[in-house]
């Protein structure tokens, strides 16, 4: 079940760009975690009076990549969200979720890698980012693994990232569709720990209380039109 997880993946519809072997390396050094919102937790549809939402099977995944990341490195990765656009859903969901910052008015996201990079004492190598536009590219020219959340309505764009390779992977849902959940249970994959992670949520066990007692001691900061270049 564990040993043809590119083949799975692949048959689901996913695309690695990297090479699977080299791919699992650099996943060994993430310790952080950056998200665009829009098109990446839902549909990029926009909504005036309540902004955009998330799916919860997305919300389990990158939780279950948080406890992951915790227990190969016994440190909460950061966990941080870039955006536009001020969403009152994405600063309720980060801080529910207990993300460490969210960015809103954000124009130039490879600023925003640098900033975030310099605030935190993080190597850019370290970052895995997760997106699926244009606006996006900058940020994920600078980190070290990059996962293109797919929209089918744009093949001329993720057929340029590919041949950039601007992405290590192209999921095989759109934003919205649970691609979130998708590329989640495929970094815990790689990282070999998958059936680790499954076991101690489903018997919650303390490790998992004590990875969950770190989770929510973290306070989320919002910080709004710091990066308007």
């Amino acid at each position: 079940m564990f040993d043809n997880i590119q083949e799975q993946f692949e048959n689901l519809g996913g695309h690695f760009i990297s090479d699977f072997s080299d791919l699992v390396e650099k996943l060994k050094n993430i310790n952080t975690l950056i998200f665009d919102w829009d098109g990446v937790f839902n549909s990029g549809n926009k909504f005036l009076d309540e902004g955009n939402g998330f799916n919860e099977s997305d919300a389990m995944g990158i939780n279950m990549l948080r406890f992951a990341l915790w227990l190969k490195d016994r440190n909460l990765p950061k966990t941080i969200i870039i955006t536009g656009e001020k969403n009152s859903i994405a600063e309720g969901f980060a801080k529910r979720e207990h993300f460490n910052s969210i960015y809103y008015g954000v124009k130039n996201k490879s600023l925003a890698i640098n900033k975030i990079s310099l605030a935190y004492s993080i190597n850019k190598t370290n970052i895995a980012c997760f997106f699926d536009d244009i606006n996006d590219i900058g940020m994920a020219k600078d980190c070290g693994v990059r996962f293109l959340i797919r929209k089918k309505s744009s093949p001329l764009l993720e057929e340029f990232i590919k041949k950039k390779r601007y992405c290590d992977y192209v999921s095989a849902h759109n934003g919205g569709n649970q691609a979130l959940r998708e590329v989640s249970e495929l970094f815990v994959g790689m990282l070999g720990l998958f059936p680790d992670v499954v076991d101690n949520r489903a018997e919650n066990t303390d490790s998992y209380k004590k990875y969950f007692l770190d989770r929510e001691q973290v306070k989320t900061q919002l910080l709004d039109n710091l990066i308007s270049l």
